[in-house]
């Protein structure tokens, strides 16, 4: 058994983060060879006899690698077991399934050609934005939203092809030393797999902002139109509205960890309990899981949230945008009232109905 003191640079690991910290790549590794199990068992015998577990411990990671032959698929697995300074044990896991090679697509003509007219759409893109930014100046570039639309996609875009390149280089890089050491080697995955989970939302903030942009192609609508003017007449009400719900919402967290953070993973920390707070408000509200911590705080915890979220927060919303809602029409009846009444003071001008120009003395004075 050969216990080794590396850094995250050796075996290529990256940051990973648990429930209750954040861990480097590097430190104490006892790698396992899949070509003598007796090797892992007389490994793990000794690892359980020894005392290499000492007070200055606060995580252990235990990171494999499966490879499913008849579907190309990779999966990654990390389980981690931290040491709190209270003596509490806390395990999680972490598994990651991708299929990284992608074989069948390999001979297929039309993906090479929708990577190539994708290159080609974003170079050209990326130089007209360039061109414009160079006629207009920063100010008057930035200046409107729809281009600085077109910016972000195209970096984005950029970085999209980036991510991708390196992914696989990373992927290739791995090979390599499969090749050249087989079992014998711990591979580590976890640098491919975070490459290709920044890819896929990448990919999705990409395809947020095109479907974005295309609220600027139905700007012609007149539903769009009276919808976005009465948002924006009831802005300030829904600024004051966003201000209480963000504050009531993380008192709900606060409240949630201290109540059920030790013993529900869904209220750990303060970020997962926002998240949970989320998915509580689309129908997902861990009942089961609040009611085993708590029979009674549970329920009451559930009973507020639900209350505050379903009922207050959603009616004062509905009441905000349909007050907007209608002084938008009210203010577009008015402008309909005075076109109307312009073009009819029009008409009965031109048919001498109209008042006449008369000056007054005070004017000729002036």
């Amino acid at each position: 058994m050969i216990i080794e003191n590396v850094s995250a640079n050796v075996y290529n690991s990256t940051v990973c983060s648990g429930q209750h910290g954040i861990y480097s790549g590097g430190g104490y590794v006892v790698p396992f060879s899949q070509d003598d199990l007796g090797a892992i068992e007389d490994a793990l015998t000794k690892l359980y006899n020894s005392d290499w577990i000492d007070q200055l411990t606060k995580c252990i990671f235990v990171e494999f690698t499966l490879y499913n032959a008849a579907s190309d698929h990779f999966t990654n697995v990390i389980i981690a077991f931290e040491f709190a300074n209270f003596g509490i044990i806390y395990p999680s896991a972490f598994i990651n399934s991708a299929n990284l090679l992608n074989q069948e697509l390999k001979e297929q003509l039309w993906l090479q050609l929708s990577e190539g007219i994708m290159v080609i759409s974003a170079l050209f893109y990326a130089f007209v934005e360039i061109q414009n930014y160079r006629k207009l100046g920063f100010k008057k570039y930035f200046g409107n939203l729809w281009r600085c639309l077109e910016a972000f996609t195209v970096i984005l875009t950029c970085a999209v092809g980036i991510v991708f390149f390196l992914r696989y280089y990373e992927f290739v890089e791995i090979l390599k030393d499969f090749q050249k050491y087989g079992h014998t080697r711990f591979l580590n995955f976890e640098a491919v797999f975070q490459m290709h989970e920044h890819l896929h939302i990448s990919l999705a903030v990409l395809g947020g902002v095109v479907i974005f942009k295309m609220l600027k192609v139905t700007a012609f609508n007149p539903l769009v139109v009276i919808t976005f003017r009465s948002f924006l007449n009831a802005h300030a009400d829904l600024y004051g509205l966003l201000l209480v719900t963000a504050i009531l919402f993380f008192a709900f967290a606060v409240t949630g960890i201290l109540l059920f953070g030790a013993i529900v993973r869904s209220y750990r920390s303060v970020t997962i309990s926002l998240f949970t707070l989320l998915f509580f408000i689309m129908g997902e509200s861990e009942y089961d899981s609040l009611v085993a911590a708590d029979v009674f705080l549970g329920r009451i915890y559930f009973l507020m949230v639900t209350v505050s979220s379903q009922y207050i927060i959603v009616n004062f919303f509905c009441s905000i945008l349909y007050e907007g809602f209608e002084l938008t029409r009210s203010m577009a009846f008015r402008r309909e009232q005075e076109t109307v009444k312009y073009m009819v003071n029009r008409i009965q001008f031109y048919l001498g109905f109209g008042p006449k120009n008369v000056k007054s003395k005070t004017s000729k004075t002036i």
